[in-house]
């Protein structure tokens, strides 16, 4: 089963299936993020960083803007989900990052934002009262 074949077994789907890292279902309300080994962290991985925005010739990636999208799902309710992906380098072009395999199989995690960078977290956040994204709130900010 290759990974259209494997993100379709779950109902979800993207933009383009060449670019895409990010894969929303809107009727199950989930959103799924292929999590690189290179990326993975003790007990979490990096499944988006801003530099990733842009190639270093700044043209603009739209994996990037899409998975943006599906971030916004998650902080509406989504749930998040990740499969594991082995990195490969592109021969022609380093810039480019290729899957050299993946794992079939889903794992639910929890969106955390720190500084310039996503992590799906293995376990929810340990800390309840405190805002995963604080940049989006202002303080002292009064609630309607």
């Amino acid at each position: 089963m290759n990974r259209k074949q494997f993100i379709q077994s779950h109902g979800a789907t993207c933009s383009n299936w060449t670019w895409s890292w990010s894969f929303v279902n809107h009727e199950k309300r989930i959103v799924i993020f292929g999590a690189w080994d290179v990326e993975s962290e003790q007990e979490r991985s990096v499944i988006l960083r801003e530099r990733w925005h842009k190639n270093s010739e700044q043209k603009k990636q739209p994996g990037y803007t899409q998975a943006i999208e599906h971030i916004k799902f998650i902080h509406e309710g989504y749930e998040l989900y990740t499969f594991n992906m082995v990195f490969s380098e592109h021969p022609d072009n380093p810039e480019i990052a290729v899957i050299k395999d993946f794992e079939r199989k889903l794992n639910k995690r929890y969106l955390r934002k720190e500084g310039v960078v996503w992590y799906a977290d293995y376990l929810p956040n340990p800390f309840p009262d405190e805002i995963p994204a604080p940049e989006n709130y202002a303080e002292g900010l009064r609630s309607k």
